[in-house]
């Protein structure tokens, strides 16, 4: 019986920074023709311009109401799959939260809520659009609550 063959990592294409750049601005591109989002966030690594060249991407679909985060949350899975070849794909419907491996090995990584919802969890976040003029307030003043309650 033949030995599996090993995967030479020389083989292996991975996503190059340009890439990932193009399916972010892909991808805000497409979010804004959808009236149901209000705005974006890039969270995470992407906020602040990436760590290095593998970092994944991290968005934040901000919905106007509470009854289209399902409805967009399914529709958005089916449009990503449209526009990008899809190695790999995990969803949590309970986080409104999908996980797509693309081609090169990207992560992508979108959260969909409402923005009665909103809030800062974590420091590293910039807005990419936001049509309703609110998302900056909410997330500035909901990360000074939440900065004042760990000190």
């Amino acid at each position: 019986m033949a030995e599996p063959r090993k995967l030479d990592v020389k083989e292996i294409k991975l996503f190059s920074v340009e890439y990932r750049a193009s399916v972010l601005e892909t991808l805000l591109a497409e979010f804004k023709t959808d009236k149901r989002i209000t705005g974006v966030l890039i969270v995470g690594s992407g906020a602040e311009g990436f760590e290095d060249e593998y970092s994944d991407i991290d968005l934040c679909v901000v919905v106007e109401k509470e009854e289209d985060i399902l409805p967009a949350f399914k529709d958005w899975q089916a449009r990503i799959s449209e526009l990008f070849s899809i190695i790999q794909y995990v969803e949590s419907i309970e986080r409104f939260l999908h996980i797509f491996l693309l081609e090169g090995f990207l992560e992508l990584d979108i959260g969909f809520l409402s923005l009665s919802n909103l809030s800062a969890r974590r420091g590293r976040w910039k807005v990419a659009f936001d049509y309703s003029g609110e998302i900056e307030d909410i997330m500035q003043s909901s990360w000074n609550e939440r900065k004042h309650q760990t000190d």
